[in-house]
């Protein structure tokens, strides 16, 4: 039986340092990346927001529009009309027809594309859901 010599525990301690330099490598890199997904979600959960309180104020001026007019607005229309979106974002595309509307808006900030219809006998501004998707 041999003992162990000085070299052996050098080498075993320098083992252990390096094993625990590529843990926490790791373990640090984890962390930043659910960090970063964290934040991401919350702004976009933000920005989903304050789209869906666009949508809404977009539905209520075409519903009023409608009674006026008989058909919906196009976005220029209701723009002209003083209708307004979040500060952050942009009408991507818009329709309207007599008995439909469709507006698509971005935010600047994420990048979230959300898209929503409105149809004639639709009640409420919570009938329809937005559909959103990150750009590309």
């Amino acid at each position: 039986m041999t003992l162990p010599s000085h070299a052996d525990d050098r080498r075993a301690r320098r083992d252990r340092t390096i094993l625990s330099v590529v843990v926490g490598g790791f373990l640090l890199f984890a962390i930043v990346l659910m960090s970063i997904s964290v934040s991401t979600n919350a702004n976009e959960a933000k920005a989903k927001a304050a789209l869906d309180a666009s949508f809404k104020t977009v539905h209520i001026h075409q519903s009023e529009f409608r009674t006026l007019f008989g058909r919906f607005a196009t976005w220029p229309e209701l723009s002209q009309r003083g209708v307004e979106i979040g500060p952050r974002q942009t009408v991507r595309e818009s329709n309207a027809d007599a008995s439909h509307w469709f507006i698509s808006l971005r935010d600047q900030g994420t990048g979230l594309i959300c898209d929503r219809t409105g149809e004639l006998f639709d009640e409420d501004s919570k009938e329809r859901a937005s559909i959103c998707r990150p750009a590309r």
